[in-house]
């Protein structure tokens, strides 16, 4: 919350009236079974426990650049061996089919959870696929990222994509 709050005064400092930014921050430490974040006005990350029930990390403040003085809370989540973390930007949700209908933040949370089984890298391949087909297009008319965390059993197997 206070690295959250220092880029928000430093945004609020340097940028002109009306500009504003969103932005999530993650802390994964040491601790293994704990995240930490703070959420300025982005689009929650979903939490999938490992039957692939997602969770929205719903606690966003306010955006960037608006006010200088305020707060960000930090939050904490326990997770469990076999959980994923999804961070995406809004132009996951957003994509548009050529009907004029946003794919939206309830297909996205689904597809997540539906494609959990799948390892992380081949899972985030998958989302993209089908939001792309959703579109009927290749490319996306908004910035798309994607970004993945996974907590195996042990620490042997790949944990970031």
């Amino acid at each position: 919350g206070e690295i959250v709050r220092g880029l928000n005064r430093d945004l609020c400092d340097i940028a002109a009236a009306g500009v504003f930014a969103t932005a999530v921050l993650v802390r994964l430490g040491p601790d293994r079974g704990r995240v930490e974040y703070a959420n300025a006005g982005h689009d929650p990350p979903l939490l999938t426990a490992p039957d692939g029930c997602a969770t929205g990390l719903n606690d966003a403040s306010l955006l960037l650049g608006v006010d200088a003085e305020v707060k960000y809370e930090t939050t904490c989540v326990e997770v469990s061996p076999r959980s994923r973390l999804f961070l995406f930007t809004d132009g996951l949700h957003e994509a548009m089919s050529p009907q004029g209908e946003h794919f939206g933040r309830a297909r996205v949370s689904k597809l997540f959870s539906e494609t959990n089984h799948m390892p992380l890298e081949e899972q985030l391949s998958a989302m993209l696929d089908r939001v792309r087909a959703f579109c009927e297009r290749d490319d996306f008319e908004d910035d798309v990222t994607l970004v993945g965390i996974f907590w195996p059993d042990s620490d042997q197997e790949d944990h970031c994509t």
